[in-house]
């Protein structure tokens, strides 16, 4: 699966011709033997597994060219015959501004995209235009019209729609969010897709101006000019409604301005003429820090960062990097993965020097690191005695990303090794970012957190809340171990298109359902009692209870269901029909609802059984419902864990297994465990 993780982006320049974004992947693996010589390259860019380039040809035409850093091939998108400017690679699109028949004379351009996993090429623009500096994500494109003052044009994917969506120019899109300047006056500005929302970030009247600035989703670094023509650098977090932008260097005049630079999730870089020097420095983005980074040998441009590895090429067209964390220097990127140094994606920087560590004494405590992208909280009396307790970055390339099915998994945060001196008493809270990384909000429901089995060599799945907290995974953990956020991706044929295939698929990402083979759910096929109580005591976690004499004489010790039966009849979940439990049967609709109610007690709230009536009757087949079962039902009704539709409830219906799916995936929701 090739995804796009949230990268870097390297801005030089404002203009159709010059401007320049240099974007590297969190997930980039390059051997520097693989790569072609980039000395007639320009518009250099990473991301995933794939690299674009603008390559010059003898008669100084151009062309698009891309690479494929893990196989080795090379593919020219365009031919070189007509011109080409402002690639932009993304995950599996690339998009550029291409002349294609538009005589040199006009300055209209067209923007195309090229899909790299079908090899299909689009015109996205269905009207001439002065169009230029397209940027993609997953879900669509934008450029701007650079007519008047200037106004942002966006494609949709999904709906194949092109729009306008107001004035603005040189807008980045990141996310669905947009960051742009102003059409009218030297500011930039910030625009959600999904709600239309507009902030403006930076006001400035007059000759003061933003000249350039780079953008990563959060925060932006930009380049300030005053009406004395004095520039500066600020950043701003840019989704912090009450933050304001601060200034990286103070307001100097220059004779040569490089405006030339980059940005990850962690750290933003440029170039700065330094008393006619050009001077490399770099922002610690969470905390304002400004350092001046040293290169051993000549540098050609600024590439872009890589969490903490800042990438940058050579005069003879090659590739060279430097650590930010560590200063270290590397003449080539590294062809192993490891884990960066920010929590992201392996890059191979990473020597576990990255340790944290606190004493945990009878009150319980936190253990984090200093950013927070790793959080373990522990409650009083979790261990017997003052402990200490450590979590140490690992390199992930120590650990084959498969689960116990030998699934494939996608690592979507660094691996931490948590140690403490004293086994666990008590469950800790493990919380994890994954804010690194591009998922959408279907693909969120697919992280969780799991933990290396060292004696089988696969990961387990632990547990995964995301909507808990924004950018984060948690999960309650047992023991010391070493964890990650994975992504896991699991499908089975016959519930493509179907109704419930996000709920089945996020269920089974999380080892909560299963399919009946490998390729097939069979999602009309009913559930029976059994199954369901299976399903939703696994979903909410319970306890396994063994008992020693089954609670049902129809329910053997021997039956694959016997620990299952017995832990929802001690919870109080199953009740059976005088000594039995008819495992067997079908679960009807109402039957299902009455046990999603008495399994989450009143933690979505009480069952108000005075209103019972009052939600039933909305459903013309309510009279059908059983009368031991109609508080719970109205219940599920309440707390939108059921839906009815124009035929009714249809209570005595046999439940199916996609229906079952989707009620424990609302019920989770609810409960703030997805």
């Amino acid at each position: 699966m090739l995804k796009w993780k949230q990268g870097v982006r390297t801005l030089v320049a404002c203009s159709v011709v010059a401007l320049v974004i240099v974007l590297l992947a969190t997930n980039t693996k390059i051997s520097a033997a693989a790569i072609p010589n980039l000395e007639k390259a320009t518009d250099v860019q990473i991301s995933g597994d794939g690299m674009i380039w603008l390559e010059t040809q003898d008669a100084g035409q151009k062309k698009l060219v891309y690479f494929n850093t893990v196989t080795g091939e090379k593919k020219d998108i365009t031919t070189g015959s007509p011109t080409v400017d402002a690639p932009y690679l993304a995950g599996d699109y690339i998009v550029w501004a291409d002349k294609g028949a538009e005589p040199n004379a006009t300055m209209n351009w067209d923007i195309m995209r090229y899909q790299i996993s079908t090899g299909s090429k689009t015109k996205l623009n269905t009207k001439a235009g002065q169009y230029s500096n397209p940027t993609v994500d997953a879900n669509g494109a934008l450029w701007y019209d650079r007519t008047n003052y200037g106004f942002m044009m966006y494609y949709d994917f999904s709906t194949g729609r092109e729009s306008n969506i107001g004035e603005g120019r040189f807008p980045v899109l990141v996310e669905g969010v947009v960051v742009y300047k102003h059409a009218r006056d030297g500011g930039v500005s910030l625009l959600k897709l999904k709600t239309g929302v507009k902030r403006p970030l930076i006001m400035l009247g007059g000759s003061n101006h933003i000249d350039s600035f780079v953008f990563n989703g959060t925060h932006i670094l930009a380049l300030q000019r005053n009406e004395q023509g004095e520039s500066k650098y600020v950043s701003m977090d840019v989704l912090n409604n009450t933050s304001s932008a601060k200034d990286v260097t103070e307001y100097t005049s220059k004779q040569q301005e490089y405006a030339m630079m980059a940005i990850s999730d962690t750290y933003a870089a440029f170039i700065e003429n330094t008393n006619g020097t050009a001077v490399l420095k770099t922002v610690e983005l969470n905390k304002g820090k400004v350092s001046t980074v040293a290169i051993s040998d000549a540098m050609g441009g600024l590439i872009g960062i890589n969490g903490s590895q800042l990438f940058y090429s050579k005069p003879d067209g090659g590739l060279a990097s430097i650590n930010l964390a560590t200063g270290n220097s590397n003449p080539s990127p590294p062809d192993q993965s490891g884990t960066d140094s920010d929590g992201g994606i392996p890059n191979g920087s990473v020597q576990e020097e990255e340790q944290y560590s606190a004493i945990i004494n009878a009150e319980g405590g936190e253990l984090a690191t200093d950013d927070q992208r790793v959080v373990v909280i522990f409650e009083q009396i979790s261990f017997p005695a003052p402990t200490k307790v450590s979590i140490t970055q690992k390199r992930s390339n120590q650990y084959p990303l498969i689960d116990e099915n030998g699934n494939e998994l996608e690592l979507a945060s660094g691996v931490w090794q948590l140690d403490a001196e004293q086994s666990f008493m008590k469950n800790a809270l493990l919380r994890m970012s994954h804010k690194l990384h591009s998922y959408s909000a279907s693909e969120i429901d697919k992280l969780g957190i799991y933990r290396w089995n060292a004696t089988v060599g696969h990961w387990e799945y632990i547990g995964g809340a995301n909507q808990a907290v924004a950018g984060f995974t948690q999960a309650s953990i047992a023991q010391r171990g070493t964890y990650a956020i994975m992504y896991r991706s699991i499908s089975f044929d016959d519930i493509q298109q179907h109704w419930a295939q996000h709920a089945i698929e996020a269920l089974a990402a999380r080892d909560i359902i299963n399919g009946v083979s490998a390729t097939s759910f069979a999602p009309n096929r009913s559930i029976t009692r059994a199954e369901f109580t299976k399903l939703l005591v696994g979903a909410i976690g319970i306890e396994a209870v063994v008992a020693e004499q089954s609670s049902f004489s129809d329910v053997s010790s021997q039956a694959w269901y016997y620990s299952w039966v017995e832990t929802a009849a001690a919870a109080g979940i199953v009740q059976g029909s005088g000594d039995k439990f008819k495992p067997n049967d079908a679960l009807t609709r109402e039957e299902m609802m009455t046990m999603l109610v008495r399994a989450v007690g009143t933690q979505l709230g009480e069952q108000n059984t005075s209103s019972t009536e009052t939600e039933l009757a909305a459903f013309k087949d309510s009279d059908a419902v059983s009368e031991w079962a109609k508080s719970s039902v109205a219940a599920a009704i309440r707390w939108n864990l059921i839906e009815g539709n124009a035929t009714g409830l249809k209570p005595l219906q046999l439940t199916t297994r996609a229906e079952s799916a989707t009620v424990i995936y609302r019920l989770l929701l609810a409960l703030d465990q997805l």
